[in-house]
């Protein structure tokens, strides 16, 4: 059964980028000369492929003057799949402890002991896309008000920056309109 699913979400996932996206929320933040924005993006499911969940993504623009460098695992191809995965996690808003708690980690460690790792380089005026997920399915709960939270660097190190999407909620509709969650209070 494990293998079928599998086979059913590599062959659907491809055909979800085939249907209309939209905008939810960017964040555009400027550090040290560098201007980065992190923009959350919805991607509507007409079939409902994947049952009470949409495709969630973030890409990253470089809307600065100077070239940009994030690190990537880069995946072999072949049975274990292929394409580049960047330390993309998701947060939710926690309303009792009046903080963004990590709902769905992304740790180095999923990629094997050993894995191949890239530095990207992000031209001015270029756009990359960083993070990908079935939401609800994958994380959270539809009303959960959640961001995407980036580090361009795999390890906490001080070479490591953090960007976030702009806060938006989780919803059941299967279009593309998705709501904002501004009115949570976030710091």
């Amino acid at each position: 059964m494990q293998q079928i699913t599998r086979i059913a979400i590599a062959i659907a996932a491809p055909l979800l980028c085939l249907f209309p996206v939209s905008s939810i929320a960017a964040q555009s933040q400027t550090q040290s000369g560098r201007h980065l924005v992190l923009l959350a993006k919805k991607t509507a499911d007409p079939s409902r492929t994947v049952p009470k969940s949409a495709l969630y993504s973030a890409e990253l623009s470089n809307d600065g003057s100077s070239l940009e460098t994030l690190e990537a695992v880069q995946m072999p191809g072949g049975y274990v799949g292929s394409g580049q995965f960047f330390a993309c996690s998701l947060e939710r808003w926690s309303s009792k402890q009046k903080k963004w708690v990590l709902l769905r980690p992304t740790k180095l460690s999923d990629f094997g002991a050993n894995p191949n790792m890239k530095d990207v380089q992000i031209k001015p005026g270029e756009n990359v896309q960083v993070c990908e997920m079935m939401l609800p399915s994958q994380a959270g709960t539809i009303g959960n008000c959640v961001r995407f939270r980036l580090r361009t660097r795999w390890s906490d190190s001080k070479k490591s920056n953090t960007f976030f999407s702009t806060p938006f909620r989780i919803d059941e509709n299967p279009k593309i309109e998705s709501t904002s969650c501004s009115s949570d209070p976030q710091p």
